[in-house]
């Protein structure tokens, strides 16, 4: 018999590094299907796009069954570092899988000082990425394009930048000035109207998360153009945006779909740090109340020349 999805957390300190193509009941890898184990390092999850996946796992490499399981379409299942399993398609099956290991000593030493802080904010994992690759970042002037909540301009000000931020909400970014007069932090704010705006001064760092999809197309490229352009040399810009991907299209209608290609066009002659178009999804919900699915450019890029 079968149990239902018997989910371990994936420890707070990992971050997925690694999500394969989508994967059918037709392409999915011999090697998954037979029994295998995962590096002591690396946990990893299948979600389920469409039908069903079971997954068994094993006491040891001899074969002996510890228990079985069903995962179903729109819930997930993980497996531990070093655990012996196997998967097998129910019929028919689309899903994603996606491996995870622990973040850098640097990232996790930038999260526990902003957690004391901040302890109801929490950043992008390739905000904090960046912050701890940059060295020598006190008094270096960042730009948040879109703060939002103020999560991310936070997390800059902490780690020393000197952060601006922009945002259409003046709610939002009195609350965040707020909490960084509370812990005197270099930061200031700026309603603006991102469609009719272009970055006029030069910055350091320069960040868009999730918010380009938002503009109308040419006032996206127009805006992106300019942060390029008003980044200084050897330094960096940091892009998160949905995208128009050929095997996931984006089910919100965004007035600005680009691809990934498009985005990473913009930084051609860069040094690309990191860049993947993995699938993540949407705080938002669609009428069966699962959350929104779709692919994400998302870009770190140094300015080289």
């Amino acid at each position: 018999s079968y149990f239902f999805m018997e989910i371990q957390n994936i420890p707070e300190n990992f971050y997925r590094y690694k999500q394969m193509p989508i994967w059918t009941e037709e392409t999915i890898p011999e090697m998954v299907l037979t029994m295998h184990n995962t590096k002591v390092w690396v946990w990893w999850k299948a979600s389920i796009l469409e039908w069903a996946l079971k997954y068994t796992a094993f006491k040891d490499p001899r074969w002996e069954v510890e228990y079985e399981l069903v995962i179903n379409a729109w819930e997930f299942g993980t497996s531990s570092p070093q655990k012996w399993h196997k998967v097998e398609p129910i019929w028919k099956l689309k899903m994603i899988l996606e491996f995870f290991e622990e973040k850098p000593k640097a990232v996790q030493e930038l999260e526990e000082e902003f957690k004391k802080a901040f302890p109801d904010k929490s950043p992008h994992y390739e905000v904090e990425y960046l912050s701890s690759i940059v060295e020598n970042r006190e008094s270096k002037k960042a730009l948040d394009l879109w703060s939002g909540g103020g999560r991310n301009s936070l997390f800059l000000a902490k780690a020393w930048f000197d952060v601006t931020s922009w945002d259409q909400n003046l709610d939002w970014l009195a609350e965040t000035e707020s909490l960084a007069r509370s812990e005197n932090l270099k930061l200031t704010t700026k309603r603006v109207d991102l469609n009719e705006t272009l970055v006029d001064q030069n910055y350091d760092v320069i960040i868009s998360t999730v918010v380009l999809q938002f503009l109308e197309k040419e006032s996206a490229k127009k805006l992106l153009k300019s942060a390029t352009e008003k980044t200084n040399i050897w330094w960096y810009n940091l892009i998160i945006v949905p995208v128009d991907a050929e095997d996931m299209k984006c089910p919100i209608d965004f007035p600005n779909l680009m691809t990934y290609e498009e985005y990473l066009d913009f930084y051609k002659d860069w040094e690309i740090v990191h860049a993947d178009d993995m699938v993540w999804q949407f705080h938002r919900t669609d009428e069966n109340g699962h959350r929104i699915r779709a692919r994400f450019a998302t870009i770190i890029a140094k300015k080289v020349k």
